[in-house]
């Protein structure tokens, strides 16, 4: 077993051009590509309209925990 990893891994190392290939960060999922820039939350925090949009389910998610904690613990037993 071992000397199946150790001819992969020479293999791997004589293409060293695989393993430096520069990594662009690309936004795919949430973001579009004509429209206004996304900011993070924390950098931008009353401005909700250019907030992205995972923050902003975060913060409904966060808001709808809060109220269903805060009412069972006044109407709860």
């Amino acid at each position: 077993m071992s000397g199946i990893l150790r001819t992969a891994g020479a293999r791997l190392m004589q293409r060293p051009t695989l393993l430096r290939q520069p990594v662009q960060g690309a936004r795919t999922f949430a973001a579009d590509p004509h429209g206004p820039p996304k900011v993070n939350a924390w950098e931008a925090p009353t401005k909700i309209e250019t907030w992205k949009e995972e923050h902003i389910v975060f913060a409904v998610l966060g808001g709808w925990a809060a109220a269903i904690f805060t009412a069972t613990k006044v109407f709860g037993k």
